[in-house]
């Protein structure tokens, strides 16, 4: 069950735990393991078909492009059953966005810059200084000049953003 070659996983009723790795995999990667009724067992859970030694000509005539059987039944007949969340487990699979939420920040100032200022030497610098403010707020300070590097990565920044801005609605 676990994804590296030649590791075991032990069961439990959420989740599967690797023994070799410690790694956790969730309940999907096994599909022994049924924990709602509405789930399939192994020999009606039509995903599971080519781990069972199906071929390519068997697979185009199986149920797997139906579905099981009950999933063909009008949703009011399908067995209902209460879905319990373990907040651990979804505290645990919450990722972070602040790349993201970074990189269009970036963006927007690079548009105002290309906006306001005409010089594109003074739009570089700007540009480089407020990418140097940003570790600033993490104790990163730097008070000298600005370097070459800063420099640069300035401009790449202000290059593709206009790029990303002017050449958005052509096709590559």
């Amino acid at each position: 069950v676990c994804l590296a070659k030649g590791h075991l996983a032990s069961r439990c009723r959420s989740q599967i735990t690797c023994e070799l790795c410690s790694k956790r995999h969730l309940k999907f990667m096994c599909p022994n393991i049924v924990c709602n009724k509405s789930d399939s067992p192994k020999q009606e859970n039509p995903a599971d078909i080519l781990s069972r030694g199906c071929g390519p000509k068997q697979l185009q005539k199986c149920k797997w492009w139906q579905g099981p059987a009950w999933l063909q039944n009008p949703k009011e007949q399908w067995s209902k059953s209460a879905v319990n969340i373990d907040e651990k487990e979804v505290e645990i699979e919450k990722r972070k966005s602040v790349i993201s939420a970074n990189n269009t920040e970036l963006e927007s100032i690079s548009l105002q810059l290309a906006r306001r200022i005409f010089r594109f030497s003074k739009m570089i610098r700007v540009m480089a200084w407020v990418l140097r403010f940003q570790p600033k707020a993490k104790d990163l300070r730097k008070y000298a000049e600005l370097t070459n590097e800063e420099l640069l990565n300035a401009q790449k920044i202000i290059f593709r953003v206009v790029q990303k801005e002017c050449y958005s609605n052509e096709e590559t």
